[in-house]
């Protein structure tokens, strides 16, 4: 089965080092990728190199192989590498060849550890036409990925997502993937076309946030279990760059999975969409709401960071912009009614355990920091207390509370009183308790934050002193409203 294939930049820019090192001159084509006379080209970079440690850890492959299939004049070298840069060559390969030809290479079942790679050498112009990673092991468990995608009014991107997926093997006849992945769209703003075909469903569904549409496809997928089966849900944002790839590595790694691992997440790592070459998080822990990322904003065309990029570093959940979750752990559990922000961190501190990231399955999305407004700024805070308040994580009152009015304060300092004025909302609907959130109507509430707002400087003024005597007078009973309703305990 194949476990990775060589994959080539879409530019020439930062990102190239993602995919390979060169010295000299390479011309990227549809069908591989052409070296001039002199050139070198190495692989032993984020997209390319094979983590020998993480497949032989998670799966049941045993032998591996490495196929190539080039023509030219030039030398072929096969290195393993250690984490203390020692190199050995497992392979070495001189050729010269007119036509294609192809090259099948077995990697020493002993090799426990460290990244194999392959370096190119062209002494004449040589074409490198494919390449792949491969087990002796076929599959050991049926896969079939129900690709979920909450949309609203993002259709162009959606529809770059889409024309990817269609011309994948997932969709292509007679390939091993195909009948493998059932797309299914759900349309907060019900604008796209609703209508289906093979392996693809549009609905259309309230404007109801991210957490219902995820909601929605998650129970449409149950509810069609017998027509079309699935064993994964895959949670995916409307707005991200993904690639086949990814997907046919995660296909691979669930297929070969040891039993051990089968009620794990797997998280796919977020890249910044203005700096390509940057992992913007690989794994996330919520740390009371102020989130920490594994790999934060690391350049990972730098090879010191390719070391522990497989290495949970104790990461706790994964974000929607690429999670994939096992039916057989999640089935029956919706994620709660947040529309916006937290109802990632819910659900995943709610399955517990220790999210997989393996190298390549990875979306692009555009950073968080440059998508903050005042209603987020509500949810943000809302959400955050509620899921501290379930799960144990709140501080003493007086510190909530001082953290609380330090936010404010510093809102109203610099004259932003709509996001001031958002703070002491989303506080105030967190003191509503739990039985209140959970049949309050998001869509309304939504529309509710959207209205235009008069003299709001002089609202807040009196709505803070209200939430701040509420909260300190029904901070206890508030808390245990939301930390009996823990949801972690009903898996």
């Amino acid at each position: 089965m194949i476990l990775q294939t060589f994959q080539i930049p879409k530019s020439s820019g930062p990102e190239e080092e993602l995919y390979y090192r060169r010295k000299g001159t390479v011309q990227p084509a549809e069908t591989g990728i052409l070296l001039e006379e002199g050139c070198i080209l190495d692989t032993d970079t984020y997209m390319n190199i094979l983590d020998v440690a993480a497949w032989k850890k998670y799966t049941a492959v045993s032998e591996l192989y490495l196929d190539i299939v080039l023509s030219g004049t030039g030398k072929l070298l096969i290195f393993l590498e250690e984490e203390n840069n020692d190199r050995m060559v497992l392979s070495e390969l001189d050729f010269s060849e007119e036509k294609k030809r192809t090259c099948s290479f077995r990697i020493n079942k002993e090799i426990k550890t460290g990244f194999i790679f392959f370096s190119l050498k062209a002494l004449k112009a040589t074409y490198l036409y494919k390449a792949c990673y491969r087990s002796e092991e076929d599959m050991t468990n049926e896969v079939y990925l129900s690709l979920i995608i909450c949309t609203y009014k993002r259709q162009q991107q959606l529809e770059k997502n889409m024309q990817v997926l269609m011309q994948s093997r997932f969709f292509t006849k007679n390939s091993r993937q195909y009948g493998h992945l059932f797309l299914r769209i759900v349309d907060n703003a019900s604008e796209i076309k609703c209508g289906s075909r093979n392996f693809v469903r549009i609905y259309h569904n309230e404007n109801t946030g991210g957490s219902g549409g995820f909601s929605r496809g998650i129970q449409e997928t149950e509810n069609e279990l017998e027509e079309y089966p699935a064993t994964h849900l895959l949670l995916s944002d409307d707005d991200v760059e993904i690639s086949e790839e990814s997907l046919y590595r995660l296909y691979a790694l669930l297929s070969l999975m040891k039993p051990e691992y089968h009620r794990e997440t797997i998280s796919g790592r977020m890249f910044r969409m203005d700096h390509k070459e940057i992992q913007y998080t690989a794994l996330e822990i919520w740390n009371r709401g102020d989130i920490r990322h594994i790999g934060w904003n690391q350049n990972m065309t730098v090879k010191e960071n390719l070391w522990t990029m497989n290495q949970n570093q104790r990461g706790e959940y994964s974000g929607w912009w690429f999670a994939c979750f096992p039916l057989i752990s999640v089935k029956g559990q919706l994620p709660l009614p947040f529309f916006l922000h937290c109802d990632d961190v819910e659900y995943g501190l709610r399955q517990g355990g220790e999210p997989i990231i393996l190298n390549g399955i990875q979306v692009w999305h555009e950073t968080y920091e440059n998508r903050q407004n005042p209603i987020l700024a509500y949810y943000d805070m809302r959400n955050s207390q509620i899921v501290n308040a379930m799960y144990d994580y709140l501080p003493e009152k007086e510190q909530m509370l001082k953290d609380w009015f330090h936010k404010i304060s510093c809102a109203h300092q610099k004259e932003d009183y709509e996001t001031e004025y958002m703070l002491i909302k989303g506080m105030r609907d967190y003191c509503r308790g739990y039985e209140w959130f959970m049949k309050a109507d998001v869509s309304k509430i939504h529309k509710i934050l959207q209205r235009k707002r008069f003299l709001i400087k002089w609202k807040n003024k009196i709505l803070w002193r209200y939430v701040y005597v509420l909260l300190n007078r029904e901070n206890d009973n508030v808390r245990q409203t939301y930390r009996e309703k823990n949801c972690k305990g009903s898996k």
